[in-house]
């Protein structure tokens, strides 16, 4: 929940840490003794809210800088990354 309320800034572990009143370096121990990362659960929001932001009339480039991605061209390959696929071949299929 707090990662996806930073994400807009690229959700910096230590904003979140300290949100939660907690060092980085805790947080980020915490997550390994549960078996994830600081990375794979922002990539998971990120990539929960690509679903729903590639369903409204923003562009590519809007999603991405909503997203915490500089570049559109750094979303897309996250994006990719995901799904197999770019956001262009989702909106296609669809």
């Amino acid at each position: 929940m707090l990662a996806a309320q930073e994400v807009a800034g690229g959700a910096p572990a230590g904003v979140v840490a300290r949100r939660l009143g907690l060092s980085e370096r805790t947080l980020r121990r915490r997550l390994a003794a549960e078996g994830t990362s600081y990375s794979e659960l922002l990539d998971e929001v990120r990539s929960g809210l690509a679903v729903g932001l590639l369903a409204t009339d923003l562009s590519l480039d809007e999603v991405a800088l909503r997203l915490g991605y500089a570049e559109a061209s750094s979303f897309i390959h996250a994006h990719r990354r995901w799904t197999g696929r770019t956001p262009r071949q989702v909106a296609e299929a669809d």
